[in-house]
């Protein structure tokens, strides 16, 4: 069990990781291949709480949500 945590703690911040990657400028095919890695087997329901950990780390709102919108990827 607590290697399903560390695994979910392990992605979650390097999802965050990704994120900001973003958030500074990298394009999206630059990042595309360590994302494709991280998201599968995401829920929703941690993908909005990563969401609200960056908006709690100073993230704008709608800059979390846009770089968030997995439709683009």
């Amino acid at each position: 069990m607590s290697e399903l945590i560390n695994n979910r703690e392990y992605r979650r911040e390097l999802l965050k990781e990704v994120i900001k990657e973003l958030h500074r400028g990298k394009s999206v095919a630059e990042v595309k291949e360590k994302f494709k890695d991280v998201i599968d087997g995401i829920t929703s329901t941690e993908l909005s709480a990563i969401e609200q950990e960056l908006i709690n780390e100073g993230l704008d709102v709608k800059e979390v949500q846009r770089l968030c919108d997995v439709r683009h990827w």
